[in-house]
């Protein structure tokens, strides 16, 4: 049984790619675009999946697991867990609370930048700094500050102060933090 947060699996990349068709199968998803292992290993382990569901393209990456000859495999295990678990709610009458949290997750920053090149070329708004929607609620504006604060805190192996700098003048610009860098909502 894998443990969460750590997600220590036993299933391979291809055992986990043959479960992934078989919840396709299960949910009639017709169009999806798999990753390969060789593929993910030169991404850095990160994998992304691709596919449609009632009319929409639908793209899900995970590269929470960097390291180590397993890393695809962890990744891939990731996204079949969750895409399952929302397989099982829509079955179970309870689609609509997935609906809404994929609406908040579009609104969580894009694939990690490195933190020396910012956000986006060009970013001027405290949005656009932490890679999120206008329309991002107070709980996904903390979430997008805590995840790219974390890599660019000058602490962190390759952090970068003036990205850590201006992170924090937009989460102030947002009412996250206050002056002394402490979180407020």
């Amino acid at each position: 049984m894998p443990r969460v947060g750590d997600l220590h699996t036993s299933k391979t990349f291809f055992e986990s790619l043959q479960e992934l068709r078989s919840i396709f199968r299960k949910w009639d998803v017709k169009d999806y675009i798999l990753p390969t292992s060789k593929g993910a290993a030169q991404a850095g382990g990160g994998v992304t999946l691709e596919f449609v569901i009632k009319d929409r393209w639908i793209s899900l990456q995970c590269s929470k697991f960097k390291w180590g000859a397993d890393a695809p495999a962890r990744n891939l295990r990731a996204l079949v867990m969750a895409i399952d678990a929302a397989r099982l709610a829509e079955q179970r009458g309870i689609g609509e609370i997935f609906a809404k949290l994929a609406t908040e997750l579009y609104a969580l920053p894009a694939p990690k930048t490195p933190p020396s090149s910012g956000a986006r070329p060009g970013a001027s708004t405290a949005y656009d700094i932490l890679g999120v929607s206008v329309s991002a609620s107070k709980g996904v504006l903390l979430a997008a500050y805590r995840a790219r604060v974390k890599e660019a805190h000058p602490d962190a192996p390759g952090g970068d102060p003036a990205e850590f700098r201006r992170l924090q003048e937009a989460a102030r610009e947002l009412g996250i933090i206050n002056e002394q860098g402490t979180t407020i909502i």
